[in-house]
């Protein structure tokens, strides 16, 4: 046999091996396919295992159904009383008809961003059909209920099947945050300036009992003084008196005496007259050999 003819039976075995392998497939659970023919849907496979189409001639579009997960943007309720609320919803689905899907031009992005958006506009009308309403757990069980129906309508269209949809949270908008802070501000502030007004009062109270007291302890201090300084002068009087009475010159002269030492200066001097009687006691005592 001729070389080329080995050739030709290795490239006609490399192209038979890549037909084989390229008219199989595989699905996987969580998976689903629609295979195309010319452009048009000719089947849909949704059980896991190995299938075979004719490649170059059918085409095939694996389609993940796992069961997704999502939260959705919060949607603004504005009672007639309070501040306004934020609600958003948790969000569990998947594919169910892969055809349905595939032709509505979706894919798994696309249909995360869609089912968003139906869910936050059938909120907003079940919203905008209570109007001013602050929702209590019985209006938000009624309302999930109402949503949930919309809402898995609204997805079967593109073959969607809602799993389960509830509110997540409610909760204030920013804007309501930001007041119900700056009104929880003010409040503390006052309470502190209230708080700081009664320390001053307390701290004026005890200043002025303080000052009381010391001035009670002064005044009582002055009154024992005087009472002791009377005392005392009663005693130096009686004292006076008694030295008095047993010298009457001697108490003189020692008046005298005194009344020179509080009234001398250093440098003074002293003109007596001849009949002073401070120098007729000085005189006396002389003569007598200093002996009064």
């Amino acid at each position: 046999m001729k070389p080329i003819t080995w050739g030709w039976i290795a490239l006609l075995l490399v192209v038979f091996l890549y037909l084989l392998s390229a008219s199989f497939y595989e699905l996987r659970p969580g998976q689903s396919a629609v295979v195309l023919s010319a452009g048009h849907v000719a089947a849909e496979r949704s059980q896991p295992g190995l299938y075979i189409h004719w490649p170059f001639l059918q085409s095939v579009q694996v389609i993940d159904t796992r069961r997704r997960s999502q939260s959705t943007k919060a949607v603004t309720i504005t009672p007639s009383t309070g501040p306004s609320l934020q609600l958003d919803c948790f969000v569990q689905w998947h594919v169910s008809d892969a055809e349905k899907f595939y032709q509505r031009g979706l894919n798994t992005a696309l249909a995360e961003s869609q089912v968003s958006d139906v869910v936050q506009a059938a909120l907003t009308r079940v919203v905008e059909k209570n109007p001013g309403v602050a929702p209590s757990s019985a209006t938000l069980a009624a309302w999930q209920q109402s949503l949930s129906s919309q809402v898995a309508d609204s997805l079967a269209r593109n073959g969607i099947s809602l799993d389960d949809l509830r509110f997540l949270e409610i909760g204030l908008t920013a804007e309501a945050q930001q007041d119900v802070y700056q009104k929880m501000r003010s409040d503390l502030q006052t309470k502190l300036a209230a708080e700081e007004l009664a320390g001053k009062e307390q701290v004026d109270e005890i200043k002025n009992s303080a000052e009381k007291e010391r001035q009670q302890i002064v005044s009582q201090a002055y009154t024992t003084a005087q009472q002791t300084l009377g005392q005392a002068q009663g005693q130096a009087a009686k004292i006076y008196a008694d030295a008095y009475g047993k010298n009457p010159r001697f108490y003189a002269f020692y008046r005298s005496l005194e009344v020179l030492r509080d009234s001398a200066k250093a440098d003074d001097v002293w003109v007596l007259p001849a009949d002073s009687p401070l120098l007729r006691y000085l005189r006396e005592g002389l003569q007598g050999g200093g002996k009064p």
